[in-house]
Protein backbone atom coordinates (compact mmCIF):
# COMPACT_ATOMS: atom_id res chain seq x y z
CA UNK A 1 0.00 0.00 0.00
CA UNK A 2 1.26 3.45 -0.91
CA UNK A 3 1.93 5.80 2.01
CA UNK A 4 0.41 9.26 2.35
CA UNK A 5 3.82 10.84 1.76
CA UNK A 6 4.31 8.80 -1.45
CA UNK A 7 0.83 9.80 -2.66
CA UNK A 8 1.68 13.47 -2.11
CA UNK A 9 5.03 13.16 -3.91
CA UNK A 10 3.44 11.38 -6.88
CA UNK A 11 0.62 13.93 -7.10
CA UNK A 12 3.12 16.80 -6.89
CA UNK A 13 5.23 15.35 -9.65
CA UNK A 14 2.18 14.73 -11.87
CA UNK A 15 0.73 18.21 -11.30
CA UNK A 16 4.02 19.95 -12.02
CA UNK A 17 4.62 17.82 -15.13
CA UNK A 18 1.17 18.86 -16.37
CA UNK A 19 1.12 22.56 -15.48
CA UNK A 20 4.48 23.71 -14.08
CA UNK A 21 5.15 24.64 -10.48
CA UNK A 22 4.05 28.28 -10.85
CA UNK A 23 0.57 27.18 -11.91
CA UNK A 24 0.04 24.49 -9.28
CA UNK A 25 -1.25 25.12 -5.78
CA UNK A 26 -0.94 22.94 -2.71
CA UNK A 27 -4.73 22.66 -2.78
CA UNK A 28 -4.57 21.11 -6.28
CA UNK A 29 -1.87 18.70 -5.13
CA UNK A 30 -3.92 17.69 -2.08
CA UNK A 31 -6.95 17.10 -4.29
CA UNK A 32 -4.97 14.97 -6.77
CA UNK A 33 -3.33 13.01 -3.92
CA UNK A 34 -6.70 12.65 -2.18
CA UNK A 35 -5.24 13.91 1.11
CA UNK A 36 -5.98 16.92 3.26
CA UNK A 37 -3.97 20.12 2.90
CA UNK A 38 -2.83 19.72 6.51
CA UNK A 39 -1.22 16.37 5.62
CA UNK A 40 0.94 18.12 3.02
CA UNK A 41 2.02 20.67 5.63
CA UNK A 42 2.74 17.85 8.09
CA UNK A 43 5.13 16.06 5.73
CA UNK A 44 6.70 18.97 3.83
CA UNK A 45 7.99 22.48 4.45
CA UNK A 46 5.80 24.20 1.90
CA UNK A 47 5.57 24.05 -1.85
CA UNK A 48 9.30 24.58 -2.51
CA UNK A 49 10.36 21.73 -0.24
CA UNK A 50 7.71 19.52 -1.78
CA UNK A 51 8.92 20.36 -5.30
CA UNK A 52 12.53 19.50 -4.46
CA UNK A 53 11.63 16.29 -2.67
CA UNK A 54 9.29 15.12 -5.45
CA UNK A 55 11.99 15.77 -8.05
CA UNK A 56 14.67 14.07 -5.94
CA UNK A 57 12.46 11.03 -5.36
CA UNK A 58 11.75 10.53 -9.04
CA UNK A 59 15.43 11.10 -9.90
CA UNK A 60 16.36 8.32 -7.46
CA UNK A 61 13.89 6.05 -9.22
CA UNK A 62 15.34 7.01 -12.60
CA UNK A 63 18.88 6.31 -11.41
CA UNK A 64 17.72 2.90 -10.19
CA UNK A 65 16.09 2.31 -13.58
CA UNK A 66 19.40 3.22 -15.23
CA UNK A 67 21.25 0.76 -12.97
CA UNK A 68 18.85 -1.97 -14.06
CA UNK A 69 19.34 -0.96 -17.70
CA UNK A 70 23.12 -1.32 -17.27
CA UNK A 71 23.10 -4.67 -15.42
CA UNK A 72 24.23 -6.78 -18.39
CA UNK A 73 27.02 -4.40 -19.42
CA UNK A 74 30.34 -4.78 -17.63
CA UNK A 75 32.86 -2.64 -19.53
CA UNK A 76 32.96 0.92 -18.09
CA UNK A 77 33.22 2.54 -21.53
CA UNK A 78 30.23 0.58 -22.75
CA UNK A 79 28.38 1.54 -19.55
CA UNK A 80 29.07 5.27 -20.04
CA UNK A 81 27.96 5.01 -23.67
CA UNK A 82 24.76 3.20 -22.66
CA UNK A 83 24.17 5.78 -19.91
CA UNK A 84 24.45 8.64 -22.38
CA UNK A 85 22.13 6.74 -24.76
CA UNK A 86 19.67 6.26 -21.87
CA UNK A 87 19.63 9.99 -21.14
CA UNK A 88 19.20 10.71 -24.87
CA UNK A 89 16.19 8.37 -25.06
CA UNK A 90 14.65 9.83 -21.91
CA UNK A 91 15.10 13.36 -23.24
CA UNK A 92 13.74 12.46 -26.69
CA UNK A 93 10.59 11.06 -25.17
CA UNK A 94 10.30 14.26 -23.12
CA UNK A 95 10.06 12.13 -20.01
CA UNK A 96 8.09 14.11 -17.40
CA UNK A 97 11.05 13.98 -15.01
CA UNK A 98 12.97 16.35 -17.26
CA UNK A 99 10.08 18.80 -17.39
CA UNK A 100 9.81 18.82 -13.62
CA UNK A 101 13.59 19.01 -13.20
CA UNK A 102 13.88 22.03 -15.53
CA UNK A 103 10.89 23.66 -13.86
CA UNK A 104 12.76 23.30 -10.57
CA UNK A 105 15.95 24.81 -12.04
CA UNK A 106 14.06 27.79 -13.44
CA UNK A 107 12.15 28.41 -10.23
CA UNK A 108 15.42 28.25 -8.27
CA UNK A 109 16.80 31.26 -10.17
CA UNK A 110 14.55 33.57 -8.13
CA UNK A 111 14.45 31.63 -4.88
CA UNK A 112 17.70 31.43 -2.84
CA UNK A 113 16.47 28.58 -0.63
CA UNK A 114 15.36 26.56 -3.61
CA UNK A 115 18.63 27.42 -5.38
CA UNK A 116 20.61 25.83 -2.54
CA UNK A 117 18.40 22.72 -2.58
CA UNK A 118 18.75 22.51 -6.36
CA UNK A 119 22.53 22.77 -6.05
CA UNK A 120 22.45 19.84 -3.62
CA UNK A 121 20.29 17.86 -6.06
CA UNK A 122 22.75 18.53 -8.90
CA UNK A 123 25.64 17.54 -6.62
CA UNK A 124 23.82 14.24 -6.01
CA UNK A 125 23.58 13.70 -9.77
CA UNK A 126 27.32 14.33 -10.12
CA UNK A 127 27.94 11.86 -7.28
CA UNK A 128 25.77 9.28 -9.08
CA UNK A 129 27.89 9.69 -12.22
CA UNK A 130 31.06 9.23 -10.14
CA UNK A 131 29.66 6.38 -8.03
CA UNK A 132 31.91 3.31 -8.19
CA UNK A 133 28.82 1.12 -7.90
CA UNK A 134 27.52 2.67 -11.12
CA UNK A 135 30.82 1.63 -12.78
CA UNK A 136 30.74 4.24 -15.53
CA UNK A 137 34.48 4.72 -15.52
CA UNK A 138 34.09 8.41 -14.70
CA UNK A 139 36.51 9.35 -11.93
CA UNK A 140 36.94 13.06 -12.61
CA UNK A 141 34.35 15.36 -10.95
CA UNK A 142 34.90 17.92 -13.72
CA UNK A 143 33.96 15.32 -16.34
CA UNK A 144 30.90 14.34 -14.30
CA UNK A 145 29.78 17.98 -14.16
CA UNK A 146 30.49 18.33 -17.91
CA UNK A 147 28.19 15.37 -18.57
CA UNK A 148 25.48 16.88 -16.36
CA UNK A 149 25.87 20.30 -17.99
CA UNK A 150 25.60 18.85 -21.48
CA UNK A 151 22.60 16.67 -20.68
CA UNK A 152 20.86 19.61 -18.98
CA UNK A 153 21.39 21.88 -21.99
CA UNK A 154 20.51 19.12 -24.38
CA UNK A 155 17.29 18.29 -22.53
CA UNK A 156 16.33 21.95 -22.38
CA UNK A 157 16.76 22.30 -26.16
CA UNK A 158 14.53 19.29 -26.74
CA UNK A 159 11.88 20.63 -24.36
CA UNK A 160 11.97 23.93 -26.25
CA UNK A 161 11.18 22.09 -29.46
CA UNK A 162 14.58 21.69 -31.11
CA UNK A 163 14.50 18.98 -33.75
CA UNK A 164 15.80 15.60 -32.60
CA UNK A 165 17.41 15.15 -36.00
CA UNK A 166 19.37 18.41 -35.66
CA UNK A 167 20.55 17.46 -32.18
CA UNK A 168 21.49 13.88 -33.10
CA UNK A 169 24.88 14.89 -34.52
CA UNK A 170 25.62 17.05 -31.49
CA UNK A 171 24.71 14.17 -29.23
CA UNK A 172 26.96 11.75 -31.12
CA UNK A 173 29.84 14.24 -30.91
CA UNK A 174 29.34 14.61 -27.17
CA UNK A 175 29.34 10.85 -26.69
CA UNK A 176 32.53 10.51 -28.72
CA UNK A 177 34.27 13.28 -26.75
CA UNK A 178 33.38 11.68 -23.41
CA UNK A 179 34.54 8.23 -24.51
CA UNK A 180 37.80 9.63 -25.90
CA UNK A 181 38.44 11.56 -22.70
CA UNK A 182 37.88 8.47 -20.53
CA UNK A 183 40.15 6.38 -22.78
CA UNK A 184 42.84 9.09 -22.63
CA UNK A 185 42.59 9.23 -18.81
CA UNK A 186 42.90 5.45 -18.58
CA UNK A 187 46.01 5.41 -20.77
CA UNK A 188 47.59 8.26 -18.71
CA UNK A 189 46.80 6.42 -15.46
CA UNK A 190 48.40 3.19 -16.76
CA UNK A 191 51.69 4.92 -17.62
Amino acid sequence: MISVKEKILKATFDCIAEKGSASVSLREISKKAEVSLSQIHYYFSGKDGLLVEATAEFMKEDIQSLRTYLEDTQDPLDRIEKTIDYVWEQNKSQFPLFKVYFDLLCTAIWNPTLAEQTKQLQDQLVEAILDEEMSLGVENPTLARFILTFTDGFGLQLLQGASQEKLEETFLMFKKIVKQYIQMQKSVNHE
